[in-house]
């Protein structure tokens, strides 16, 4: 066992991107694969990192995901996508996904986007940071019902529904934009497992056990538990929203049970000039930011702050990674033939990830 290590971002990808190179990824879908998982770890996202990085390579040698299929576009309107993952890796399609909808957002103001036979797409801020980048606004879901699923519905004691995250960014002209990345439960099942990798224990609050009783043991919840939604009847209608989206292209089962993702992106110019509006935004909030703290609390941070803060942090200083999540990932480097020790970083990797990018 490892005591774990730090990387840069750069030395990630490398060893990313090799990994899925060696089970049948070709070079470009390697990049976009590990550009997003270690964009979740600078984001402050472990949970969608490379911790499953390991997982992902799996995938492609047990037949889960064709990991050199590209997505098709199936159908289209001027203002409308609808996207066939082809069951390969979903970070690859909803990133050519999201890459489609701003450049038919240039043309028609907005796109929405709707999926067919997508694989798990990672972290929705990911691709929404994108949308606002481009000057656009970005609202996705990814939504699912089904058995044997994560979280209970609010009243309810079965496993039905996912994390169901939703997702907004909207454009500020910093390295800040606003976003908002939430799941409906009361935290993304992720995050339960770094708290098992770090031998942490979890808030009160998070999960019950099989019998419905509230715990705070991380053995619990992979013993047969589930996740709680967020606010109650809130979080849990907000849930259902998303999975009713997911289901837009006819893809929800005779049995109820659906699992897909939507995509909304709205140009700003539509509506207002980009640099005033941005500079508006900026202003409310700063407004919001120099109000007055909470006792105990140093700052009042707006949603994105935290994600650019330690994106930042972690370009400058690395990423840390826990001795579990190193040893995982050495031995499936092992297994696949890829080395851990990279003596020099190609430019374009080291260029993916500049602190003033």
């Amino acid at each position: 066992m490892t005591n774990g290590g730090t990387f840069s971002a750069p030395h990630l990808h490398v060893i990313a991107r090799e990994l899925l190179m060696a089970v049948g990824a070709p070079e470009h879908i390697g990049n976009n694969v590990a550009r997003i998982l270690i964009g979740s770890d600078l984001a402050g996202h472990d949970s969608h990192g490379v911790i499953v990085l390991p997982q992902r390579v799996d995938q492609a040698t047990d037949g889960t995901v064709d990991p050199a299929a590209e997505p098709r576009v199936v159908e289209e309107t001027s203002a409308t996508l609808t996207i066939d993952g082809n069951k390969g890796y979903g970070l690859h399609a909803a990133r050519v996904a999201m890459d489609l909808a701003i450049e038919k957002a240039e043309e028609s103001n907005v796109c929405c986007v709707a999926f067919r036979n997508m694989n798990h797409i990672g972290r929705l801020g990911e691709y929404a940071e994108a949308a606002a980048r481009a000057g656009c606004v970005a609202l996705i879901t990814h939504g699912a019902v089904h058995d044997d699923a994560s979280t209970i519905p609010f009243g309810g004691g079965d496993g039905l529904l996912r994390t169901n995250p939703v997702t907004c960014a909207i454009p500020t002209g910093d390295d800040s934009p606003f976003l908002l990345d939430m799941a409906t439960s009361v935290v993304a099942s992720g995050k339960i497992r770094v708290a098992r990798s770090r031998g942490e224990d979890l808030p009160e609050g998070y999960i019950v056990d099989s019998e419905g009783r509230p715990s705070t043991k991380t053995a619990d919840f992979y013993d047969g538990g589930h996740l709680l939604p967020f606010g109650g009847h809130k979080g849990y209608g907000l849930s259902l929203m998303s999975a009713l989206l997911a289901g837009l292209p006819g893809t929800i089962q005779p049995d109820g049970s659906v699992i897909g993702e939507f995509m909304q992106v709205i140009r700003v110019e539509a509506f207002s000039p980009l640099a005033d509006y941005q500079e508006r935004v900026r202003r409310l909030l700063e407004k919001i930011r120099s109000s007055r703290p909470a006792p105990g609390v140093d700052k009042v941070m707006v949603p994105g702050d935290f994600e650019s803060r330690t994106r930042r942090q972690r370009l400058s200083d690395g990423i840390d990674l826990p001795s579990s999540v190193v040893d995982q990932i050495v031995a499936c480097a092992a297994k696949h033939g890829v080395s851990m020790d990279v003596d020099v970083i190609p430019p374009e990797d080291v260029a993916r990830y500049r602190l003033d990018g």
